[in-house]
């Protein structure tokens, strides 16, 4: 009988592991993207992450993500206003590093069911605010989440937490409204300077002053809902760019007063008060200006000898 040596048996019992592993989607800690999307919750990975083909898409699985290594339980208020509740979530910043970046991607955008889309591209940002991806409240995967349903529906599998406790100045400032978004259903990572060139190209190229500030207040803000030049931005609101530049150079008091309230002119509407930006003269003035690149002021000059008409 032929002897099998120890390493052998070793080897062989490492790969039984190491297969057994596989199939329960983890592999010594580090989450598996799967090829096909199995259920509703499974979250889709896009761009330039490593194992995903150009073009291509992967999944995370739900319990996959709550089970593994990179999952903790935090306790604080799963929304402001909210009572503390024990959250199971992955910092974000973990889950970056675990799906690495390829190429030149350096920037995430989180997408949502509601074209919600916002963009984290500066770590300094990511280390100040510390984001984390929700998974489970109570120990409760999402359809038993202690909301209404319509909020529930609204949260969607996912949503992206900056903690209310730690983090207050984040909802009283807000300077970055869009960062904390509600049903993510995709992470993509892309190259900021491309993906956002429209942004910084033709009339943007050489922007300075109170433009400047109006264009990255924009963008870390207004961008999560509304497109942008280029049509780049969320998809979420009927009103984007070439119509939020007429709206704010026919009646720039009209749109500060809507900022304040918006539901006070539009009861159905679901876009977040800005009184912080009415009430600053100079970040409104900054606003305006950059909304008005995209919607010159002054019409194009008919000719002086207009031909006949026919």
């Amino acid at each position: 009988m032929k002897r099998v040596s120890s390493s052998n048996i070793l080897r062989s019992v490492f790969l039984l592991f190491a297969m057994a592993l596989a199939g329960s989607g983890l592999r010594a800690g580090v989450l598996t993207l799967h090829e096909k999307r199995t259920s509703p919750g499974d979250l889709r990975i896009t761009g330039a992450f490593a194992g995903v083909e150009p073009g291509g898409t992967r999944y995370l699985r739900h319990a996959e993500m709550a089970a593994s290594p990179l999952a903790r339980i935090i306790t604080d208020p799963p929304l402001e206003g909210r009572e503390p509740r024990a959250l199971t979530v992955i910092d974000v910043r973990e889950l970056l590093r675990e799906l690495r970046y390829q190429g030149d991607a350096d920037t995430l955008l989180a997408r949502c069911q509601d074209g919600w889309e916002t963009s984290y591209a500066d770590a300094g940002w990511l280390d100040a605010y510390e984001p984390y991806l929700v998974l489970r409240i109570d120990g409760h995967d999402p359809e038993a989440w202690p909301f209404t349903e319509s909020q529930k529906a609204h949260l969607g599998a996912y949503y992206i937490h900056i903690s209310p406790a730690r983090h207050p100045h984040y909802y009283t400032e807000r300077l970055f409204t869009g960062k904390n978004p509600s049903g993510v259903v995709e992470l993509r990572a892309v190259n900021y300077a491309s993906y956002y060139a429209p942004y910084y190209t033709g009339p943007f190229a050489r922007l300075a002053g109170p433009a400047a500030r109006g264009r990255e207040y924009f963008l870390n803000n207004c961008a999560a809902c509304h497109s942008g030049p280029g049509e780049v931005g969320g998809k979420k609101s009927t009103r984007p760019w070439l119509v939020l530049g007429a709206l704010v150079t026919a009646n720039p008091d009209y749109v500060r007063a809507f900022l304040t309230e918006p539901k006070k002119f539009l009861p159905g509407v679901s876009m977040t008060a800005f009184p912080n930006v009415a009430a600053d003269p100079a970040l409104c003035d900054a606003l305006f200006k950059f909304l008005q690149l995209g919607y010159p002021a002054t019409p194009p000059v008919p000719p002086s000898n207009p031909a006949p008409a026919p």
